[in-house]
């Protein structure tokens, strides 16, 4: 799925050869961009898909803000502490 302009506060995941970092529109013009509703859904699916990627590490782009492979897998662990809890409660 590509990237459309609406996709304003979609995470954009797109997978780099380790030692690449993304250039400016990477993100818009990847043809193998992946498009999730949610930053948390993007890390998730980068961890779990990861071994379908050998050789190549996750970076993912919310809004103007691009996350490197360890923004992503440090990421993880917040996202996972926060499954199942409510954003009304603390």
């Amino acid at each position: 799925m590509r990237a459309q302009t609406s996709d304003v506060t979609a995470a954009l995941l797109i997978w780099l050869s380790d030692g690449t970092r993304p250039r400016s529109g990477d993100f818009r013009v990847n043809p193998s961009v992946e498009v999730f509703p949610s930053f948390a859904q993007a890390v998730e699916h980068a961890m779990v898909d990861g071994y379908r990627h050998a050789g190549q590490l996750p970076w993912i782009e919310v809004g103007s803000r691009v996350f490197d492979p360890d923004q992503v897998r440090s990421a993880r662990s917040t996202v996972k502490g926060l499954e199942g809890r409510s954003p009304y409660t603390s």
